[in-house]
């Protein structure tokens, strides 16, 4: 569905206005009064008390585990891992089956690693994958004048691939020296250089607890953020599907990298799509993001095919939320002084932004992973043979919007992010309670 104006709003309510819209008002002192208001009352409330992390009441954090709800895989064959949002949550905080187990997460850290899995840390929404995070409506892409993708390969930029080729000649992002080299990291660092710090960097491979966060997934090298994607050194132009075309107006899909001195690696680009193209794509790979639009009880679903043996990581981020971003880090930074249990103030969940279920069928309409938190945003990594078709299914489950009382036209909109790794990792770093085969 098309994206509304957000100056679209219903009539005789006083509109919530996003963040982005900002600079476009005379609402800045108020706003600036807000956002010290709020940080500071979830500060002197915050031991008050707490949503309750299990659920279950028995401690375990099970039945619909922290976020309230479960997994549910299907059978695939042995080729088939996958790690969720969900199974993550579902732990309940029992790291006693991963492989290498947590034990402290960085040097001198006072946090129990068990921290890490609260809904307020770093898979939550308000983690790094969340709506006020750089995937989301104020990060880097997008189609606002505050999106730096509008002026890289938009609707305000011309092909500049001939510069970006002599960029790359010279040592620049698509060059051996990059982000997708052998000194980036997708090289040696992600081998040697993730193990070796502490017990969280390794949880960033595949397999990992938060694979999701690593360099497999949308923040790294191989998505959105880098070299292959909007604001990338590729050089090219988009058109109003957001394919990528060169001076000629021809689609380009791929673009050769430096991986060193003797060496170039072929890479799909990553692009940007709209929401109708994207449904209506044949062929579609696994490097490309979609932003849709789903009411409530509505379903997105988008076809790609695997072309390796890899692991491919899906994410569903929700563009709007009910704070601003001072107030939402106003909860974050609350939240950091009761190691990061949520504030007793903070909004409820369903209050607090957009809902949406994610899954991974199969070619015959089998579900084969889902991923459907109540609390954090759903993700989905997943280890597939190449040649798989399957398809990352959106589910609209609620709106904060609606929940909140509060009118937006934002509410609704979200962004699907599909990440191949390429068949250079096809092995899983970590083992744990946390990841379901196919077959088992």
């Amino acid at each position: 569905m098309p994206h509304r104006d957000p100056d679209d709003l219903m009539p005789g309510r006083r509109p919530l206005v996003p963040a982005p819209r900002l600079l476009d008002r005379r609402l800045v002192p108020r706003l600036l009064l807000a956002a010290i208001a709020l940080p500071l009352s979830l500060g002197c409330t915050a031991g008050l008390g707490a949503n309750d992390p299990d659920p279950s009441g028995d401690g375990t954090g099970a039945g619909d585990g922290i976020g309230g709800k479960a997994d549910d895989l299907g059978s695939t064959g042995d080729a088939l891992l996958v790690v969720t949002a969900s199974s993550v949550s579902g732990l309940g905080g029992d790291l006693s089956s991963v492989e290498p187990t947590p034990e402290q997460m960085f040097p001198g850290d006072p946090l129990a690693p068990e921290v890490y899995l609260k809904d307020m840390s770093c898979l939550g929404f308000y983690g790094p994958l969340g709506p006020w995070g750089p995937l989301g409506l104020l990060g880097p892409v997008g189609d606002g004048a505050w999106n730096p993708s509008v002026y890289v390969s938009g609707d305000g930029s011309v092909a500049w691939a001939d510069w970006s080729d002599e960029l790359t000649r010279l040592g620049g992002p698509l060059g051996a020296d990059g982000p997708l080299g052998a000194n980036g990291p997708l090289g040696q660092a992600y081998w040697d250089g993730l193990s070796s710090v502490e017990d969280f960097a390794p949880q960033l491979q595949a397999g990992g607890l938060f694979a999701a966060l690593g360099p497999l997934g949308p923040l790294g090298p191989l998505g959105p953020l880098g070299p292959l994607g909007p604001v990338g050194a590729h050089g090219f132009a988009t058109d109003g599907d957001g394919r990528y075309v060169d001076g000629d107006g021809a689609v380009v899909r791929s673009v050769e990298a430096g991986w060193d001195d003797d060496e170039t690696r072929t890479y799909e680009l990553f692009e940007s799509y709209t929401e109708e193209a994207a449904l209506d794509m044949e062929g579609n790979d696994t490097s490309f993001l979609v932003r849709g639009r789903a009411r409530v009880g509505e379903s997105d679903e988008y076809a790609f095919t695997s072309a390796a043996d890899q692991f491919v990581t899906i994410a569903v981020v929700p563009e709007s939320g009910l704070l601003f971003l001072p107030q939402a880090m106003g909860v974050l930074f609350a939240a950091s002084a009761i190691d990061y249990d949520t504030p007793a103030l903070a909004p409820g969940w369903p209050q607090l932004t957009d809902d949406f279920d994610l899954e991974l069928v199969g070619g015959d309409g089998r579900t084969l992973a889902r991923s459907s938190s109540d609390s954090r945003v759903d993700w989905i990594h997943a280890r597939v043979p190449a040649g798989a078709q399957l398809a990352a299914r959106v589910t609209s489950v609620s709106s904060w919007s609606a929940e909140s009382g509060f009118p937006s036209p934002l509410s609704g909109d979200y962004r699907l992010f599909v990440v191949g790794s390429t068949d250079a990792f096809r092995d899983a770093a970590v083992s744990g309670a946390h990841q379901s085969r196919g077959g088992e």
